[in-house]
């Protein structure tokens, strides 16, 4: 009876370990960037959120993006919906649109320092689009302007 002891004690060791490994990370989630999107005539790669808690966390804990890349928000209804910056580690651009696809909203370099604030469209909103700082600039965006994606 001794000796199955240390194989018990082994076997559940190794199970918590193959446990432990296996869970899901939780700093982030890995986003796809696969859709195209075109947004004032510049080609953009986008990753969806339209799941409650993907939208919660965003960006947190993701790497920077790049100037072709966006993390695309989808609402389930189109209302005054806010963006915060909690666990983020880089500065981003944000546009809101309508739910003709019309940018209605735009926050430049919103930096992590700014938490707890959260930033708000002037209209209401059906999408968000979180891109690297400096790209609302670079790309010469407008109140009126618009973003192409299919689903």
């Amino acid at each position: 009876m001794t000796k199955k002891i240390p194989l018990v004690l082994a076997l559940v060791i190794l199970i918590f370990l193959f446990l432990v490994s296996s869970a899901p990370e939780e700093k982030g989630f890995s986003y796809d960037f696969n859709l195209n999107g075109l947004i004032n005539g510049k080609e953009i790669r986008l990753a969806i959120a339209d799941m409650p808690q993907e939208r919660a966390k965003g960006l947190s804990g993701h790497r920077p993006l790049s100037m072709s890349e966006g993390l695309i928000f989808i609402f389930d209804a189109e209302g005054i919906h806010g963006i915060w910056m909690k666990d983020m580690s880089f500065a981003i651009d944000v546009i809101w649109f309508d739910s003709q696809k019309k940018i209605v909203g735009m926050r430049e370099n919103f930096e992590p320092s700014s938490f707890p604030e959260i930033a708000y469209p002037i209209k209401p909103s059906s999408y968000a689009l979180e891109v690297a700082s400096g790209f609302i600039k670079s790309n010469d965006l407008t109140i009126g302007g618009r973003i192409e994606f299919e689903i």
